[in-house]
């Protein structure tokens, strides 16, 4: 990245990553999408430990609704109420 002389990035993972979901559904989830969780969890520890400035996104699900404003954060957990990202926009 610093070859290419890139000084920010925005990367959308999946929840899952840190191997933070719970319960049945989660591990389930988690076994599923075992070889992609594995290429986010390299792809994100390659950004974590570059020198840039950088956010990783890692939805548990995007759906089409309105989009609220609204986010939540976490370091490396799934945070409260955050089971979907509304993804719906408008192109002028």
């Amino acid at each position: 990245m610093q070859a290419n002389e890139v000084k920010c990035i925005v990367y959308a993972a999946s929840a899952g990553v840190h191997r933070e979901l719970t319960g049945i559904m989660g591990k389930l989830m988690m076994l599923l999408l075992k070889n992609a969780l594995t290429d986010h969890r390299a792809a994100v520890e390659a950004i974590t430990q570059a020198n840039l400035n950088y956010t990783i996104v890692r939805p548990m699900g995007l759906t089409d609704k309105d989009f609220t404003g609204e986010y939540r954060e976490s370091e490396t957990s799934t945070p409260a109420k955050s089971s979907t990202i509304p993804m719906s926009c408008t192109l002028s």
